[in-house]
């Protein structure tokens, strides 16, 4: 679908689903620049991105799981874009953690313990979608149906690697600077080097 000229409805300019949709139409040759662009990104609270597109508000949504899962299951949209099954994009590590340099300075074993428990976390929520989406539910992590959101946990792969990160870090950085989102004076590899660390006894995946 070519979205040249289009209207998006997006949750906010700096979501993260808004960050997607502008590399992938910027790889479809698309100018999705600060400077105007060739799309319409309309901005709406995320639980309504769902009925703007039913009311033809928008030609298309950018949206998180298990909302967008959902659009698709009822027919009410069809999937443009999926970060699990694009190939640009599905080996690419989608989330970092991040720490303050201060503690990193005064408490480096304790984030070591967290990042280590962060890795068996994922690694369990791997394993166990059905167990992980009924803990989401009981504890009101996130909403829905716990049987959904298993079956959309079921749709990742899901993994902590320590150089994946680093190297998420590095291609959104080239994606955004490419677009115009950042600045070409910025040397982005320097930037990354500069606020990523590796921390000591940490492996670099499980």
């Amino acid at each position: 679908m070519d979205l040249r000229g289009k209207r998006i409805g997006v949750s906010g300019l700096g979501a993260p689903p808004t960050l997607i949709a502008q590399r992938y139409l910027a790889r479809q040759g698309i100018n999705v620049g600060p400077d105007g662009g060739e799309v319409e990104w309309v901005i709406f609270a995320p639980g309504d991105l769902p009925l703007a597109l039913e009311r033809k508000q928008v030609d298309a949504i950018a949206l998180n799981d298990p909302a967008a899962w959902i659009v698709e299951q009822n027919g009410k949209g069809r999937v443009i874009i999926n970060t699990t099954t694009d190939d640009y994009l599905k080996d690419e590590i989608c989330c970092v953690v991040e720490a303050s340099s201060r503690v990193y300075k005064d408490h480096p074993e304790a984030l070591a313990k967290f990042t280590r428990a962060l890795q068996k976390a994922v690694r369990y929520v791997q394993e166990n979608p059905e167990e992980t989406a009924r803990l989401m539910a009981e504890k009101n992590y996130v909403a829905g149906d716990p049987q959904v959101n298993a079956q959309v946990l079921k749709t990742y792969t899901y993994r902590a690697s320590v150089s994946g990160a680093r190297e998420a870090i590095l291609r959104n950085s080239r994606d955004l600077q490419q677009i115009g989102i950042v600045d070409q004076s910025v040397d982005v590899e320097a930037v990354t080097n500069n606020v990523f660390t590796a921390l000591p006894g940490v492996p670099d995946s499980l």
